[in-house]
């Protein structure tokens, strides 16, 4: 097997965080970042949003911008982290897309459109003024990364990680192009001028699901139940909770859901997830008319630790899709609860 340096390596925080006023700060003013200057407290936010299962709130972009108070300081920023890392993570995803069809097809696509997508990300770092002679080293090495996974896509090849075997394979693109989805997401929060009075919403196509939140979710197909079709949307809110939505789809009304009260078929259902609730769910109303059931509950984590939760669950009027919204908190039930009022407003569907 072939070895390259470093598979799925992510080029564009090394590129914004190898620029030479990454790390310095202000003389006598710990903390204090001049004009494009990346303190380490920065940097941290950098690292937390830039982390696969990383998110961003308010709290992260008030942090972040709260030693740069020079107007001409933040744009300098701003324009430094859209040439760096957006454009990075942006290369990186069409590089991912143009493997992924490689994978698909088992023949590369034309090359001009690879060669295209490459000059287009030197083209705009030359025109931002931060191509350099020294992470021009590192560019063209992640070309050549990029040469050597589309011709194992194309070979069914596996190469040697510093994990072990990798499989270049639709399923893996797919995940790294979800993965630059997300980080762009936060990326382009975090550059805006002001801190959004609402979420952005992201639309995920497999289970047709439209969510408001500050961080793009993963999307993800889950086991089939029989014969139904199941996808989870799930990510971080904070250090200490997560938010899931759980979608099924069947080509006929859902086992079960036509030949009981919606109440008897939702504790049922929900038993499946919890054990026994700690409130008995109850007949609601939730958008669009649609009866749903509200619960909440608490379940021991792998440590000991009590997982604090909220959650909903309905079916569509034709009882052929059930999803469930749910909150889980490690910190208190009132987390849980104070964000699952954001999910449910973040939530939309057809």
């Amino acid at each position: 097997m072939r070895k390259i340096p470093a598979l799925l390596i992510f080029l564009a925080v090394s590129l914004l965080l190898g620029q030479p006023c990454a790390s310095s700060q202000t003389e006598g003013e710990p903390g204090r970042a001049q004009s494009g200057e990346i303190t380490p407290e920065m940097k941290e936010v950098l690292d937390t949003i830039n982390h696969p299962l990383g998110y961003i709130n308010e709290d992260l972009y008030d942090q972040f911008w709260a030693n740069v108070s020079e107007p001409e300081g933040r744009a300098g920023l701003r324009k430094s982290i859209d040439l760096n890392l957006i454009r990075g993570q942006q290369y990186q995803r069409e590089a991912w897309e143009y493997i992924r069809d490689t994978a698909k097809a088992r023949y590369p696509p034309p090359p001009r459109r690879l060669n295209s997508i490459k000059n287009e990300y030197l083209s705009a770092l030359r025109g931002g003024g931060v191509l350099t002679t020294e992470n021009r080293i590192g560019i063209d090495l992640s070309f050549e990364q990029t040469d050597m996974l589309v011709e194992a896509a194309l070979n069914e090849t596996p190469f040697e990680s510093p994990e072990g075997p990798v499989s270049i394979d639709v399923k893996l693109a797919e995940q790294k192009i979800d993965e630059a989805d997300r980080a762009l997401s936060k990326l382009k929060l975090l550059i805006s001028k002001e801190w959004p009075d609402e979420p952005p919403l992201h639309e995920y196509k497999g289970p047709y699901l439209k969510i408001r939140s500050w961080s793009r979710l993963h999307c993800m197909r889950a086991p089939d139940r029989g014969q139904n079709e199941v996808w989870e949307v799930i990510g971080p809110l904070s250090p200490t909770a997560r938010v899931m939505f759980y979608y099924e789809k069947s080509s006929s009304a859902l086992t079960g859901a036509g030949d009981r009260t919606y109440t008897t078929w939702v504790a049922e259902e929900l038993s499946k997830v919890d054990g026994n609730p700690t409130v008995t769910p109850e007949r609601v109303k939730s958008k669009g008319d649609r009866p749903a059931a509200s619960w909440q509950g608490v379940r021991t984590g792998p440590d000991g630790e009590s997982i604090y939760s909220m959650s909903r669950v309905w079916l569509t009027k034709d009882k052929r899709k059930k999803v469930m919204a749910r909150v889980e908190s490690s910190l208190s039930a009132d987390e849980a609860r104070d964000f699952f009022r954001d999910v449910w407003y973040w939530f939309e569907t057809d």
